[in-house]
């Protein structure tokens, strides 16, 4: 059966139905695909951070078994004939250390995180304002500072307080 103008419909799309339906479904395509992408960066920066979490809280808890007092040296650092981590036997002997790649709390290098880096700051402050550094063993408080990276970008930083043992 024809219509009364004579040319018969047919029931399929035209082009310019599928054309539109075509850039519909590629626009939604495409979107998602934007999503997923910025749902994976976000994913590898939450990764980054957890891991960095978790590098400078192992040096902080190497750095836990160390005491506080050094009375041989009031300078912070390691003293003379501490060549190696595994010879630092106070707090202070951190003090200004770069470890890349990482150590972990048991002094062991973690090698699968080459680019990574710990630094340790190790200060005497003020017990009332702990934000004032004050003359190396001149208080009873220590302030231990660490701050990892990746590369040259800050991923995580620790900040804690000690007194000295005396």
């Amino acid at each position: 059966m024809t219509p009364l103008g004579g040319r018969s419909r047919s029931a399929g799309f035209t082009y310019l139905e599928a054309l539109i339906a075509t850039i519909v479904v590629g626009t939604a395509i495409a979107a998602g695909l934007l999503l997923l992408g910025a749902g994976t960066r976000t994913d590898a920066a939450a990764l980054e951070r957890l891991t960095g979490k978790s590098v400078a809280q192992e040096l902080r808890d190497l750095l836990e078994t160390k005491t506080t007092e050094d009375a041989e040296d009031p300078v912070y650092g390691p003293e003379p004939g501490e060549g190696s981590v595994a010879q630092y036997d106070d707090l202070d002997d951190f003090n200004g250390q770069v470890f890349s790649p990482p150590i972990n709390s048991r002094l062991e290098v973690m090698t699968d995180l080459v680019g990574w880096s710990q630094e340790v700051l190790v200060e005497s402050v003020d017990p009332v304002d702990p934000s004032v550094v004050v003359a190396p063993l001149s208080t009873d408080l220590v302030r231990i500072r660490i701050v990892v990276r990746l590369g040259d970008t800050e991923v995580a930083r620790l900040v804690t307080l000690r007194a000295h043992e005396r």
